[in-house]
């Protein structure tokens, strides 16, 4: 009878190891699952998605808790393979052969659902931090979302990160006539804060979140964002080189969002146009090249239908030609000395800066210029 066990069991010897020795590691995972699932089985939804997301929940006419359960028990089964008694009786009874099996038909029965489990709880853990947020400021407001060309109209826009004692609210609007904002200003006085406000924001509201805002409207929009652009020992790139890579799969997309909405309609699909935040757009290079290329990046994306923000030390790209008349908008951030000390205020204006702080924060630190 050892024998024939042995014979029988020897074909299959290395695929019983495989399913048997990943039951152990995956249960681990499984096990945490299951009390997630079992959390969120045991509550009433009225909300439709959220009836749809429960569904989800359940594998055959079972629901997933009580299928990882029963996985729970084939791991047990598993690790009593190492008690001795479970080792004298393994051969004869094909105990290994059997739990393998048991396992594959678990596999077969529930495995399509496990993805299924995945998504929903992910879902379940989005929507919660979503709510918890909107719980925790009851002063931010649900943005409202409007039809027709691309635009985005903040009113007094604050950035979540920043303590409401200190944070400048700004309004901003983009759309109609106006395509980009060129937005100029010296070191320090608000201009990236700015831009990443506008783009948090925007995710936050495309995720059908509260905003930190008086008032939110625009049309379903992409980001296409370039800030913080390093260069690369190990790709051998520089600064410009990478942003140039970015800026051109930036253009890529609004290009194809074009296409795929029909120019800045905006308001087919999920997405809709693109805006873009262009953080001291080419800077790494020459004054010459930097004219060019930002003029004929900027008369791409709006060509493609493109609205954003663009911002920059470099007053020169304040007077960009072959743009349509009003496309482009000019503001700044402006600053202060006051005893020795730059003030800022934070406060977008409109128009072009008239002055810069570069000269006077080096003569502040000590250097001798």
């Amino acid at each position: 009878m050892l024998a024939v066990a042995w014979l029988v069991r020897r074909p299959f010897e290395k695929r019983i190891w495989a399913v048997l020795d990943g039951t152990g590691e995956a249960l681990k995972h499984m096990q945490l699952l299951a009390s997630l699932l079992e959390v969120l089985e045991a509550e009433e939804f009225r909300s439709t998605r959220l009836v749809e997301v429960k569904r989800k929940l359940r594998s055959g006419a079972g629901s997933g808790s009580v299928a990882i359960a029963k996985l729970g028990r084939l791991g047990l089964w598993r690790d009593s393979m190492d008690n001795l008694m479970v080792k004298g009786v393994n051969l004869p009874l094909m105990y290994s052969v059997q739990v393998a099996w048991a396992v594959q038909r678990w596999r077969r029965r529930h495995g399509g659902a496990v993805p299924l489990w995945l998504a929903a709880v992910a879902e379940m853990e989005a929507l919660l931090s979503l709510a918890t947020y909107a719980y925790e400021h009851p002063g931010d407001v649900f943005p409202e979302f409007i039809e027709g060309g691309a635009c985005v109209d903040a009113e007094e826009m604050g950035h979540p990160l920043i303590a409401a004692a200190t944070c400048v609210r700004n309004s901003l609007r983009i759309g109609g006539e106006t395509r980009v904002v060129l937005i100029s200003g010296s070191n320090m006085s608000g201009k990236s804060t700015l831009m990443r406000t506008l783009g948090v924001n925007t995710v936050l509201a495309m995720c059908g979140a509260t905003v930190r805002a008086k008032r939110l409207r625009l049309t379903p929009l992409q980001i296409g964002a370039s800030l913080r652009v390093n260069d690369s020992l190990q790709e051998g790139h520089s600064r410009f080189y990478a942003e140039i890579e970015k800026l051109g799969r930036i253009c890529a997309l609004a290009e194809s969002c074009a296409e795929r909405y029909c120019g800045d309609s905006g308001s087919k699909g999920d997405g809709g146009a693109v805006m873009v935040l262009l953080d001291e757009l080419l800077q790494g290079t020459n004054s010459k090249d930097r004219m060019v290329g930002a003029e004929g990046v900027v008369r791409a994306l709006v060509e493609a239908g493109a609205i954003g923000v663009v911002t920059t030390h470099d007053l020169a790209l304040a007077e960009m030609q072959g743009l349509p008349p009003g496309a482009m908008r000019n503001m700044h951030f402006q600053d202060e000395i006051v005893e020795g000390k730059m003030r800022f205020d934070f406060t977008l204006r409109e128009g072009v800066a008239m002055k810069s702080n570069g000269v006077e924060l080096m003569r502040l630190i000590g250097l001798k210029v």
